[in-house]
């Protein structure tokens, strides 16, 4: 018998408390030029949050930055964030607390990162970053089994697309995946062309070619034709990876074509951006013990009042409804939240 393990996604949420905008880079001195405080040459994106790439729980710079607006300011120079012994401005080259946007820092050399304490082996360092840092050798992404020798790595991309100048975007193209044979699908890796617009990606599996994506269209977020989630991304994941035993199901007989919605953000309005994003996905012949799938629950929309300093939503899918459709237990995984959403559980 094959067992299915689900992943749930709550319908009203769908990764991260906390998003990230690339264009704060210019809101604090050599906002693009920090690195990784182990790796070098490699820059840290995301300077306020704990997750390289941004996205997700801010650090403590991020905090502090958070607090001031998100702008550079006496307090936020002064102060020493991460508690390494070192202020802001001395770790972002703005040891005077002099810089205003647009200008050259007065140091642009030996950048070190504001939310890290460094040295990160130190034990007073080791105490104050609260959350593991990866100093490992290699890439920063990596998945058992994405180097076997009959891997196949099958890599799609939009067109590259003007980016409209509005805040929320949602674009699909349609793309084939291999066909000659079964497969389980067990990892993906984002392929990020424009880091300053894109949010989240997700990928629906189709078992027939879906008409009118043969190019990138505006399509919202929910596509009636094919629903079938088999793959994501969001701001500050270095890919997804599934376990040596699962994986989703695509090839011969299964999805053999996909439609690839990415979420575009751009709140300033930027009227040149372009982009041409897109994912690699890892596929084994090897197949696992479990196939996998999403299930999607919850309230597609409601209405948030105003003023409101928090506000719940409950949303319920009762025992006589799930097990009409589903035999064997769910396991959640993941969950997504867009915008104003901060908290979830189940």
């Amino acid at each position: 018998m094959v067992q299915v393990l689900f992943k749930l996604v709550l319908a009203f949420s769908l990764l991260a408390l906390c998003t990230s905008f690339k264009n704060y880079q210019a809101n604090i001195p050599n906002g693009d030029a920090v690195t990784h405080p182990c790796k070098e040459n490699l820059v840290w994106q995301g300077v306020g949050h704990e997750f390289m790439l941004g996205g997700g729980k801010r650090n403590p710079f991020g905090e502090d930055f958070a607090g001031q607006s998100h702008t550079w300011t006496d307090d936020l120079c002064q102060d020493d964030s991460d508690g390494d012994g070192r202020t802001n401005g001395e770790e972002l080259g703005d040891p005077s607390c002099t810089w205003t946007s647009g200008d050259t820092p007065s140091r642009t050399e030996n950048i070190t990162h504001p939310g890290i304490c460094e040295p990160t082996d130190s034990d007073d360092c080791k105490a104050k970053n609260a959350w593991e840092i990866d100093c490992s050798e290699g890439d920063d992404f990596w998945c058992e089994g994405v180097d076997d020798q009959d891997t196949v790595a099958h890599t799609v991309r939009l067109d590259n697309t003007k980016v409209p100048t509005q805040e929320t975007t949602y674009m699909c193209q349609g793309f084939s995946l291999p066909s000659d044979k079964e497969y389980h699908l067990f990892a993906v890796k984002p392929v990020i062309d424009n880091a300053y617009v894109m949010h989240h990606t997700l990928v629906y599996g189709c078992k027939t070619k879906i008409g009118g994506f043969d190019e990138p269209v505006e399509c919202g977020m929910y596509n009636e034709e094919c629903q079938d989630i088999i793959g994501a991304w969001s701001v500050g994941q270095a890919g997804e990876c599934q376990t040596s035993d699962r994986g989703f199901l695509v090839g011969k007989g299964h999805y053999t074509y996909i439609i690839v919605e990415q979420h575009w953000n751009n709140p300033l309005l930027v009227a040149d951006y372009y982009d041409s994003s897109g994912m690699t996905f890892y596929l084994t012949p090897n197949l696992r013990q479990y196939n996998m799938g999403y299930l999607l629950t919850g309230q597609e929309e409601f209405v948030i009042p105003p003023k409101e300093s928090a506000y719940i939503v409950t949303g319920t899918c009762p025992e006589s409804c799930l097990k009409r459709k589903l035999t064997d237990s769910i396991y959640i995984t993941s969950a997504h939240f867009v915008s104003l959403s901060y908290s979830f559980f189940v």
